[in-house]
């Protein structure tokens, strides 16, 4: 049996979201069942990810990103913004989506919605616990721009935290990297991050290293409030 949750840590992550923040470490079988009925279209559709497009037009990120240094010089921003797919600068990621159990508990229940089965709220979020525990959150981050598939595995993704970078225990690729026109690759990178020690506020910030050598260290913000 899966090892509940210490107390003092439930309560240092419930006291650190204020009561707007929507992302949820661990869905309650309320909100598990209102997921439910958003799948199956009897209310509307409950947002269950984060989805932060980092899609360069017009020298700037879509209105909104919050995009920022935590090491490096003023080019790594600006030849990223002026010449995105400029191979002398690496590659970058495009988009980065953020989920956490309640989206979960969307994929269980959208399954058997596919199943023409019927499911209640309390059963999909057991189901989706076995999938991911409570507190805990994936972080995909879609990549465009690699000179060779293999330099995936010298993205690195954390968590900022007041004195320490949070690392994810769990690294995934997606089945969905192809190599483009310009002989260049990309595709889905997926990282597993436990917040259940970790201090959270309403905005959770990233950090990202890519594959290019050139002592730039990325952060890019998430808004909590966003999504389930």
């Amino acid at each position: 049996m899966r090892a509940p949750i210490r107390p003092v840590v439930w309560i240092a992550l419930t006291a650190l979201l204020c009561p707007t923040l929507a992302w949820s470490p661990a869905p309650d079988p309320s909100l598990a069942q209102r997921i439910v009925d958003g799948i199956y279209s009897r209310i509307s559709a409950l947002p269950t990810t984060l989805n932060l497009s980092l899609e360069v037009s017009g020298e700037a990120f879509p209105a909104g990103s919050h995009v920022g240094l935590l090491s490096g010089d003023s080019s790594c921003l600006s030849n990223w913004l002026r010449s995105p797919s400029d191979p002398r600068f690496g590659s970058h990621p495009v988009v980065i989506t953020l989920a956490g159990q309640a989206y979960q508990v969307a994929l269980v229940a959208q399954s058997a919605r596919n199943a023409f089965r019927s499911l209640s709220g309390k059963d999909a979020l057991e189901a989706a616990r076995q999938k991911l525990p409570d507190g805990h959150l994936q972080v995909y981050v879609r990549i465009a721009g690699l000179a060779q598939e293999a330099q995936r595995a010298a993205y690195n993704l954390g968590i900022k935290q007041p004195a320490s970078i949070l690392r994810p225990y769990k690294t995934a690729y997606l089945e969905d990297w192809t190599r483009g026109s310009d002989g260049r690759f990309g595709g889905t990178m997926l990282y597993y991050f436990d917040l259940t020690q970790a201090i959270l506020g309403n905005t959770l910030s990233l950090v990202v290293q890519t594959e290019a050598d050139n002592r730039c260290t990325y952060t890019v913000g998430a808004d909590l409030s966003r999504f389930y």
